[in-house]
């Protein structure tokens, strides 16, 4: 009897509290574990996402989701080799915008300086106090010849003219080109064949200076244009001239040209020995010239 009143007064007070429960906290629902992506099987989606692939296949904490892995990098290509041709196409066409020429001719002109014994200790042995040794004049010379990249081959002539004779020389050239965007500097050796002549009534023509030459020199030519070039050039010629010797008759008649005879002994046994010297002459030219492709 008493239980049943005791149970009576629990349930009214129960009654008078409808929001309040004694039982203790259930622990929250576990979420469904999402299984690891297998191969083949369709991408998962991290929770709170919307059609975007989970990277980590479903693997989260407290509903954070970790970032995207890093991808690897592949290191770029190398570039293919290039080949010898084309590099000296590119290096012409960064330094100075042309092409390789394979042909060039060539027109100079300016002054010279000359002397025929510079190297001889015995100034009559050659000219035998006729003609004058040493002289100032212009020349003039002209060139052509093939070129093989820096390498020029060619040939030139050249005419000095003085006071009282002429000294042509014609032979081969070998030379070098350093091309510096427009502008080449430029060096050559040549050498082949000397001679005097149009003597101005001295010895007529009955004397002869013919010999060699050697020709050192450098210079530098502008390019306005492709094809076109403008510059100056400096030259030194080493030159060994010989006299033959003359007859009688031919020894008269060149001293009967000289207006001083002076000592006649010495200079009648002089022409009728054979004759050498050893001279050089320095020149400054301009240049123009002309390169074809």
């Amino acid at each position: 009897m008493r239980s049943l009143r005791s149970a009576t007064a629990i349930a009214a007070l129960i009654s008078l509290f409808p929001g309040t429960t004694f039982a203790q906290g259930a622990p929250p629902a576990e979420q469904p574990a999402t299984p690891p992506t297998q191969p083949g099987a369709a991408p998962t989606f991290a929770p709170g996402t919307t059609g975007q692939p989970d990277p980590w296949g479903g693997m989260n904490a407290g509903g954070l989701a970790p970032p995207a892995p890093l991808t690897a990098q592949r290191p770029p290509a190398d570039p293919p080799p290039s080949t010898i041709q084309d590099d000296l196409d590119e290096s012409k066409e960064e330094d100075s915008g042309r092409g390789p020429s394979w042909f060039w001719i060539e027109a100079q002109g300016g002054y010279e300086h000359v002397g025929l014994n510079t190297f001889n200790v015995d100034d009559q042995a050659l000219a035998v106090g006729l003609v004058e040794t040493e002289s100032n004049g212009g020349a003039i010379s002209a060139g052509l010849g093939a070129q093989i990249f820096f390498l020029t081959i060619g040939a030139r002539g050249r005419m000095g003219f003085f006071e009282a004779w002429q000294i042509g020389r014609v032979g081969g050239e070998i030379g070098f080109r350093i091309p510096i965007g427009f502008v080449e500097p430029r060096f050559d050796l040549g050498a082949g064949y000397a001679a005097l002549g149009n003597f101005d009534g001295v010895v007529a023509e009955n004397i002869a200076m013919r010999g060699f030459y050697a020709r050192a020199g450098a210079g530098v030519d502008f390019f306005p244009v492709n094809v076109l070039s403008i510059g100056g050039h400096a030259s030194f010629d080493f030159m060994g001239l010989t006299r033959p010797a003359l007859g009688p008759q031919q020894i008269d008649a060149v001293l009967a040209d000289d207006p001083d005879v002076g000592d006649l002994p010495a200079k009648r046994k002089a022409l009728a020995l054979d004759g050498s010297g050893y001279g050089a002459s320095f020149a400054i030219q301009g240049t123009i010239g002309l390169h074809f492709p």
